[in-house]
């Protein structure tokens, strides 16, 4: 029995992981880890031992496909390399898109999740990996290097919001699974949405009481907190209005100029949606 995922959906962030996941455990035949996306452990918790990883994995019922969905692998030299020695037949798959448009998204999302509170440019010294992870071309060749280029796939969030069917269907055959169609919720739902903390301290608060609760596989109190409100409490979020700054925009662009070139060289096709200049 292959207890180790057979595939690894490595992200980056805010690049639609999260709609994978669910569409992964509507389908009932594929082993998730078990009450947690994400388990974090060859990018955090590596030193825990491959069994530790291993217990996070529901027992066997007959699912054709292991995986774990783990967008904060995707920029981790060490994960890569960790993954490759671990488990080197694994397939790895990458979710991009915009690359100002995702960098924009993440530090929102770090900033409703309590990680920061900096302006953008702060945030980006802070937290060099809100740049980072959208170097998509240097980023996806370590994982080439690790993996080779068969073994290292890309999709489009792009295409997961113009046809969601077609997009499962895509992902369906590249891990091997028989195509479904998702249901009707998740065609219809835009996962993750962001903005600003109602209150930016319990937010920090609730951000900085997570980590402990992770390390001590605390998750059914993660999922308490969700049940019965905390979670809200801590890290519930107001719409924020307006565009982003101009000037955060600009910002952005200068620190990624030319990704979307070398990431239509990497896909083999012309991304003229990346192009335009319109607000993340």
């Amino acid at each position: 029995m292959n207890r180790l995922p057979t595939v690894f959906f490595v992200g980056p962030e805010r690049t639609g992981t999260t709609w994978i996941h669910q569409y992964l455990g509507w389908r009932g035949d594929v082993r998730l880890p078990t009450a947690t996306k994400e388990t974090f452990f060859f990018d955090r918790f590596f030193h825990r031992g491959v069994e530790w990883y291993l217990s996070h994995f529901k027992a066997d019922a007959g699912q054709p496909l292991v995986a774990e969905v783990a967008p904060t692998y995707f920029h981790s030299e060490r994960a890569a390399a960790r993954i490759a020695e671990t488990a080197p037949g694994a397939l790895v798959v990458c979710t991009l898109r915009d690359p100002v448009k995702r960098s924009y998204s993440a530090y929102q999302h770090m900033v409703a999740y309590g990680v920061t509170a900096s302006p953008l440019r702060d945030a980006v010294r802070e937290h060099p990996q809100i740049i980072a992870a959208s170097r998509y071309a240097e980023q996806v060749q370590r994982w080439r290097d690790q993996f080779g280029a068969r073994r290292v796939h890309l999709l489009l969030l792009d295409d997961l919001a113009a046809d969601g069917e077609r997009f499962a269907r895509e992902l369906c055959s590249i891990v091997g699974l028989p195509p479904r169609a998702p249901p009707q919720d998740l065609r219809e739902e835009r996962v993750n949405a962001t903005g600003a903390p109602r209150n930016p301290r319990l937010a920090r608060l609730g951000f900085w009481l997570r980590g402990p609760l992770r390390r001590a596989r605390l998750f059914g109190l993660i999922a308490l907190a969700r049940r019965t409100g905390l979670h809200q409490l801590f890290f519930g979020v107001r719409p924020q209005g307006g565009n982003a700054a101009d000037d955060d925009l600009r910002f952005l662009r200068e620190q990624l100029a030319g990704e979307v070139e070398r990431t239509e060289v990497l896909l083999g096709r012309e991304l003229p949606q990346w192009r335009t200049q319109a607000d993340p």
